[in-house]
């Protein structure tokens, strides 16, 4: 392998039954949980499902369908 391990991720590739959606609303939730306990941030950046789950809490808070982010 080019590069050893660790290697990390957002949410698991393995959905073990579940939907996918429900996989990515979670790390959302976690997420929103993190930088509550360790924000504010000025700026985010991510890559592969970093940059997903970033998209995914910026249209979260476009729609007010969550709290808003510290």
């Amino acid at each position: 392998s080019m590069f050893p391990p660790p290697y990390y991720c957002n949410w698991d590739r393995d959905l073990t039954g579940g939907k996918l959606s429900e996989v990515v609303l979670a790390a959302a939730e976690d997420t929103k949980k993190f930088i509550a306990d360790r924000g504010p941030f000025h700026a985010v950046i991510g890559f592969s499902q970093g940059a997903a789950l970033a998209i995914v809490l910026a249209a979260m808070q476009q729609k007010k369908k969550a709290n808003p982010l510290p």
